[in-house]
This record gives structure tokens, sequence and C-alpha cells, in this order.
């Protein structure tokens, strides 16, 4: 079974905005079985193409953006997509995921990652519709706020799309500064910092294509399995009244709240 089958694209798209090249690549075949979904891939691609030592605002920080096999499905949390570099915050590899629709979009437009290098001289949107890419000036959105540079895409762009954008501490490099789809947010490991170190104001997509599921009967049987679990389980009926701050104390228990990077 190959990867299409497996409900991969089987494609990376890579974008260099210093040399403004655009390419796509395919999956590492023979490593994809080896690892586990977006967040594997994620970590293979910064681990495998990215040297020790790099500076993470430098633009030899690779920012990348990443879906799993699931990614555009109808499994509970499959619209949720992650980012991996090296964080400002930290020094170190970050991971983080989020929500909303910029996964879906970046799936339907036919691509499993997105692999941004370098950095641009002046402010940039990375626009992808599908096959077509283009990396275009984004000067009249620099310093727009969240809601405002979003609004202003969605009316140029039309309907149908996704952006992701940072606003001023971005722009900044704030070393705290988040990423947001609209309202929701990858909001630790300044990766937002990343994002303006290399210039881009947003991140927009559109696409039409759909998930290849390979055996529909076994999906939809572990589909119910799966909302089954979520509708008879305690903690997510909490977390859907009271949200994440639910778990603080769960989480302090388990040592997963740090105290000076961790020292602590």
């Amino acid at each position: 079974m190959n990867l299409t089958q497996r409900s991969y694209c089987n494609r990376i798209l890579r974008v260099d905005l210093t040399t403004g090249s655009i390419e796509t690549t395919p999956l590492p075949e023979a490593v994809m079985p080896l690892i586990l979904g977006g967040k594997g891939l994620g970590a293979w691609l910064l681990y495998t193409e990215q040297p020790a030592g790099v500076d993470p605002l430098s633009p030899q920080n690779h920012l990348i953006f990443h879906n799993g096999p699931l990614t555009g499905t109808t499994a509970p949390t499959a619209g949720r997509f992650g980012v991996t570099t090296k964080s400002p915050a930290t020094g170190t590899y970050f991971d983080g995921y989020c929500g909303g629709y910029w996964g879906n979009g970046l799936k339907y437009a036919g691509y499993d990652a997105l692999v941004i290098t370098g950095a641009a001289q002046n402010p940039v949107m990375i626009v992808i519709d599908g096959e077509r890419v283009e990396i275009r000036a984004a000067g009249n959105l620099w310093g727009q706020t969240i809601s405002a540079s979003t609004e202003k895409i969605k009316k140029e762009l039309g309907a149908g799309w996704q952006a992701l954008v940072i606003g001023p501490p971005g722009e900044a490099q704030r070393n705290l500064a988040g990423i947001f789809n609209e309202s929701r947010a990858l909001a630790r490991g300044g990766v937002g910092a990343v994002m303006g170190s290399k210039k881009i104001k947003a991140i927009a997509v559109r696409g039409s294509g759909r998930v290849h599921v390979h055996d529909k009967k076994q999906y939809e049987r572990a589909l119910q399995l799966a909302f089954r679990a979520v509708r008879m389980s305690g903690q997510i009926s909490m977390l859907r009244k009271e949200g994440t701050a639910n778990i603080l104390e769960i989480v302090n228990v388990m040592g997963a709240l740090p105290t000076r990077n961790f020292q602590q």
C-alpha cells in the first residue's frame, strides 16, 4: 500500500525565502512507517535537514508546518495541524499544535508539510492555491493586528481561504509571540517570532482535494468507537465546559509546569 492510500498526499512543499525558490518533494517513503504521523514527520525533517547550533531567529532555522494522515478527515481532532522549529524561547527543539481550518486547507491543497527556509528582505505573504504557490508582498499588512490582517486577506483573496497570521509581537520577534488562524493559536515556543524573523506576515491556503481512506468500512467502525469514547469521557466533558484551564492541577502533579526553563 503506497502513501496516498494511507491518507497522505506524498508531497512536501518547500519555500526558500532567500532565493525565492518553490518546489515540491515526495515524503521519505522508507521513513514514514517508522514515525508517528505529522508529529514524527516534523521532528524527522528538522532533525535531518537543519544543522546543530542554528540561531532560532536566523534564516537558517527551518519553520515546518505539518499534517498527519487523518488531517482533513472526519476523525476526532483531525482538524489540528502542527509546527516544528527551533524555539527562540528555549533555544531547543519545539513542536506545537493548533485547531481551526488551516491544516485542512493545506491538506486539501495537496501537501503533507510546508518547509520554509531563508528569510525575505521585506514583508511577504505566502499564498498556496493547490498547485499554484506565490510569494506576495505584504507591506500593507505589516504592523496590523491579527483580526485586521485576517479581514484584509480574506477581502483580497475571496471565499474559501484560511490564513495563518502574526501580529506586531511576532513582527518584533518577541520570544513568546504566537501564530494565529483567526481565534485559534499556536501560542507556545515563540513560533510567531520565527515567522517574523523570516518577514512572513501570513500564509494563506486554499484547496479542493480530498483525503483518500483505504478501507472506508473499517475507518467508519473505528470512527464510531472513537466518538463513543469521547462521549463517555468525563475528562472531555470537563474540558468542553471549562477549557484547558481545568487541567492545571493535573499538569502540575505530572511535573509539566516548568520553572526557570525546566530547571525546577
